[in-house]
């Protein structure tokens, strides 16, 4: 899995658009990409600590 904590050039015409080629070409390969806002990560981490797990434990952390 690669996580990926985007900045607000992420969120530009020509961001979305780059990411999107290599979001693709790292799916190619066989990787899960999770995108998380760098705003997230700082702001509210517990949120972005919870995404990342539902990825690794779909089924719960219980």
């Amino acid at each position: 899995m690669i996580i990926e904590i985007d900045g607000i050039q992420h969120y530009s015409e020509e961001g979305k658009q780059n990411d999107k080629v290599r979001d693709e070409y790292l799916r190619g390969l066989g990787y899960d990409v999770l995108r998380i806002s760098n705003v997230i990560v700082n702001e509210r981490p517990y949120m972005a600590y919870r995404e990342i797990c539902g990825l690794i434990y779909p089924e719960g952390l219980d």
